[in-house]
């Protein structure tokens, strides 16, 4: 017998009746969200580094946060802190981390 995974609307109708129904079991909606044309690229390959600098940009100014110091004017210690990584880069959460 084959296991039955949702999107059986015509059982649920017999069941309980109606007929106009939605299934959210498998989260296809008939009435989807109005988007906008989206190239092909951006289904088909990673983002450039351009690309999610500009995002953090527009996310930082948004969300008024202000934008990292480069590198350079970084502290030793943070450079030195073990919740870095070997390339220097800061990992995620580790800020969150300090605190546990």
């Amino acid at each position: 017998m084959m296991r039955d995974h949702g999107g059986n609307l015509d059982a649920a109708k017999l069941q309980y009746g109606g007929h106009d129904w939605i299934d959210l079991s498998t989260g296809i909606n008939r009435s989807p969200y109005p988007l906008p044309h989206i190239p092909l690229e951006a289904w088909t390959a990673l983002p450039l580094k351009s690309a999610t600098a500009a995002l953090c940009t527009q996310a930082r100014a948004t969300y008024h946060v202000a934008p990292r110091k480069p590198r350079s004017l970084r502290s030793r210690r943070a450079r030195r802190d073990p919740a870095s990584s070997a390339s220097g880069q800061t990992r995620p959460c580790a800020d969150f981390r300090a605190h546990l």
